[in-house]
């Protein structure tokens, strides 16, 4: 009944609510199930140990034509003009007979083309194909197996640089027992790993979800884009991390995925911005959209110069750290407020947007400084960025949880002032105000079916002169409940004011009249017993079929006239 007027929506709003509710829990189990995945993937072969040699010391280190004896690959820095680019890098140890029982050495390469010798015999290459015109080898970890001879052997590495700066410092190396080489390497990655995991199955779910939800309700669009978010952050964690390796992706693919996840990942961030930042005028989000539209040419540019073997990836991270600092000004700035007019989701978001913004600042400077002016010195973004990243998606969850918290206490708060104006405060009926916006529902439909029953409550004024308003307000509420108990699954009552009342039925089957008011008769009798009070009304009845293209003011005009004439009819104002 009315299920599409104004104010006759509230089972609209309750389901809405409902779902919002339901969202939040799914987004609570997402995050649960998340941990849990994570945690069970990480530490299922916990108990798996294996052997680690040391291999840190006594290194010959070869830079282009400079040999540098018995170095500790942990402290070698690069001293040489920096401005120069390095060619090939040369790095030779003797080997004992107790590593080289069943040993694999992991070996980081990053943009060269590499050669793993033992003694003079070449046991492992790493090179780019057979007439390929300025290749793209990828950073990543190689898994190199050494043989198993008797005696101490001399272990040569020899890398050759195809890129500009490919080579900053001295690669990673670790010998293992190659039973173990795998795990340990989950070991030793094992916090990137439940940073990527858990980011990658958090926004797959996330997404996933949402993506249901944003069908009904457009509002849950920004949920599917911090789901979004979360899933390429952690794809770009996995490859950050060389996780993906272990899943058998090459290292040049491996690559290529993180610096374009990376490049991309900035795009749902700027539109959750425009979603949440509340007060932007079309200006500022015309000013974000393009924000959008830059940062996709930028990917498409790169991208196409990067698989065309032009210009690779590494050699643009500047250009994209510029836009990525570009990105993070806009979403900082561009229509902010000031802080204390935020509301609390917004503000949540704000403050964790600039502490990720920070890391990634930390991250442009490592960059820079590993590149153009300390080479090979540590960097702290590899446990910073996934602590940043980790702490923000779950930032972005809390922002949104409270958004949904305020709306659906706002929509509450609007049903109980709605509720206060459409609602007779003494009987719990609707008033005029309900009245009039159903008939305008009314009026509005084609083929409408509906009664009016309009009721005129009897010795109301007598009562209050007698008895005082106190009795009167009795009666007007004991009345009001017989009208809820007997129409309330059929229609709606209302109180007009005073001593007036009206019930409207409406639907394709209407009981009859008769039936109708047995119904009424039966309560009125019961409250009659329960109050003491004399409790009667006149009535009168009219339906939409008693005229051709029926208006609501019409039918309830002949509804009032026959109330009317009952009361002309009896002496007491009662039914004849």
């Amino acid at each position: 009944m009315f299920s599409k007027g104004k104010h006759w929506g509230s089972m609209g709003k309750m389901k809405k609510r409902s779902l919002s509710k339901i969202l939040l829990s799914v987004v609570e189990a997402a995050v649960v199930v998340s941990l849990l995945f994570t945690f069970w993937l990480i530490f299922k072969n916990a108990d798996r140990q294996g052997t680690v040699y040391d291999i840190t010391e006594g290194w010959d280190i070869k830079i282009d034509e400079t040999l540098f004896t018995n170095a500790s690959i942990n402290e070698f820095r690069f001293t040489r003009d920096l401005d120069s680019n390095i060619e090939e890098l040369t790095m030779s140890r003797m080997l004992s007979e107790n590593m080289l029982h069943d040993s694999t050495l992991r070996v980081y390469d990053r943009l060269c083309a590499m050669e793993v010798y033992f003694d003079d015999e070449l046991i492992y290459e790493v090179k780019p194909e057979e007439g390929k015109v300025n290749p793209y080898m990828g950073m990543g970890y190689y898994f190199v197996t050494i043989p198993n001879y008797r005696g101490n052997h001399l272990l040569t590495i020899h890398f050759k640089s195809l890129e500009k700066n490919a080579i900053s410092s001295v690669p990673d190396l670790e010998l293992t027992s190659t039973q173990t080489a795998y795990s340990t390497f989950v070991d030793e990655n094992v916090f990137g790993i439940f940073t990527s995991v858990f980011l990658v199955v958090l926004g797959l779910i996330i997404t996933i979800v949402s993506l249901a939800y944003t069908y009904l309700n457009n509002d849950y669009f920004r949920l599917f884009l911090i789901g979004v978010f979360s899933f390429m952050a952690g794809m770009w964690c996995m490859c950050s991390h060389k996780i993906m390796l272990l899943l058998g992706t090459p290292v040049a693919t491996n690559s290529s995925m993180e610096f374009f996840l990376m490049e991309l990942s900035f795009l749902p961030l700027l539109g959750y911005n425009i979603k949440i930042r509340e007060n932007l005028t079309e200006d500022q989000k015309n000013t974000i959209r393009s924000t959008m539209i830059i940062n996709i040419v930028f990917n498409l540019i790169i991208g196409s110069l990067h698989y065309s073997n032009m210009v690779h990836y590494p050699q643009t991270v500047l250009l994209f750290y510029i836009l990525a600092a570009f990105d993070c000004a806009v979403m900082l700035f561009v229509g902010v407020n000031d802080i204390n007019k935020m509301n609390k989701g917004e503000k949540i978001y704000h403050y964790a947007l600039a502490c990720v913004s920070l890391a990634g600042f930390w991250l442009i400077f490592e960059y820079i400084n590993g590149n153009y002016i300390s080479r090979g010195m540590p960097r702290m973004s590899n446990i910073l960025t996934p602590v940043a990243l980790i702490a923000f998606v779950i930032a972005l969850l809390v922002s949104y949880a409270v958004h949904l918290y305020d709306e659906v206490l706002s929509k509450s708060q609007q049903d109980a002032l709605a509720s206060m104006v459409y609602k007779d405060a003494l009987t719990g009926l609707f008033n005029r105000l309900e009245c009039e916006e159903i008939f305008k529902e009314l009026d509005k439909k084609e083929q409408p079916n509906y009664l009016f029953i309009d009721f005129d409550l009897n010795g109301l004024k007598k009562l209050n002169d007698e008895k005082g308003h106190a009795a009167g307000d009795l009666l007007i509420s004991s009345f009001g409940k017989v009208l809820l108990e007997s129409f309330s699954e059929y229609g709606k009552s209302m109180r007009m004011g005073g001593d007036e009342f009206l019930t409207i039925i409406e639907g394709k089957s209407i009981p009859t009249e008769n039936e109708l008011m047995a119904i009424y008769f039966k309560n009125l009798e019961k409250y009659k017993k329960e109050t003491g009070l004399e409790i009667d009304a006149a009535y009168g009845i009219a339906g939409s079929s008693e005229i051709y293209e029926p208006k609501s003011e019409q039918v309830f005009r002949i509804a009032d006239e026959r109330m009317y004439e009952m009361k002309r009819l009896s002496k007491k104002g009662r039914r004849v």
